[in-house]
């Protein structure tokens, strides 16, 4: 019986003497039970055919280059056009914007994304884009019908009337950027409210309809726009040559100012 002691604790010797030198990672071993140096290769050799040869090391945190060098190896390409991006199905034509396509290949490959992935969050947020367009479209749609039938309701059969005075007006007080503001600040109906209102105070005659000029509230005011336009070397060309193709605006607009800068001197 001493005799196969003695060969359990040669080989414990034996095995003592091969993990001497590996430090910490004589505890590895103890822990798997490997017995010999072959052991060990056997072991790396059953993980190879496991895992492949094709590995990929996982990054350390904040390490971006060895994550993007991780990504390229699992398909990312290496410049922003490797990405093939089209409009998905469904998007109107016009609609789908290159530029903004462009602009999500240069965010895609600075996220290193694999092209399988950006072309899942490219037709995403397209489809989210058009969704909230039309939801936009539908709600603006909803409001200006529920804003006619609110005027309709209050303006009665003077609706058209009021409506074109309102539109009249507004076009000779504020511009687009101006308009919206106000149309913020108030909302629609009170503004259109509020307009027709400047409107049937000023007078039908006295508000210039498409492609007129300046608003003529009174004959001082009148008498400055004629001044300020004979200064006015296109407008003055259009009056003085019958085959001018603004001759006929300018005429109109000519006998308007001075029919209310000289009331009763001017015939209607």
């Amino acid at each position: 019986m001493s005799e196969p002691m003695g060969q359990d604790a040669g080989g414990e010797t034996a095995r003592a003497d091969w993990t001497a030198e590996l430090g910490d990672h004589a505890a590895l071993v103890a822990s798997k039970g490997w017995k010999s140096p072959a052991d060990v290769v056997k072991s790396y050799a059953h993980l190879e055919r496991l895992v492949g040869a094709d590995r990929i090391a996982v990054p350390k945190a904040g390490d971006d280059e060895g994550f993007r060098a991780a990504m390229r190896k699992l398909g990312a390409p290496e410049e922003a056009k490797g990405y093939q991006l089209a409009p998905p199905k469904g998007i109107p034509d016009g609609w789908y914007r290159q530029d903004a396509a462009e602009s999500f290949r240069a965010l895609a490959h600075k996220a290193a994304l694999t092209p399988a992935q950006a072309r899942v969050l490219h037709d995403g947020w397209v489809g989210t884009l058009m969704d909230a367009e039309q939801r936009q479209a539908a709600a603006t749609h909803e409001a200006q019908a529920r804003l006619e039938q609110d005027l309709r309701a209050q303006w009665s059969g003077d609706y058209d009337q009021k409506l074109e005075l309102a539109r009249r007006a507004a076009r000779h007080f504020g511009d687009a950027t101006e308009l919206d503001a106000l149309e913020g600040a108030i909302g629609s109906p009170a503004l259109l409210r509020l307009f027709a209102r400047i409107g049937e105070h000023f007078g039908e005659d006295t508000l210039v309809g498409e492609g007129g000029g300046r608003f003529a509230v009174g004959a001082g005011e009148a008498r400055e726009e004629i001044a300020t336009l004979k200064h006015d070397p296109d407008f003055m060309a259009a009056l003085a040559n019958d085959g001018h193709l603004g001759h006929a605006d300018a005429k109109a607009k000519w006998r308007r100012l001075h029919e209310t800068a000289y009331p009763g001197v001017v015939g209607a």
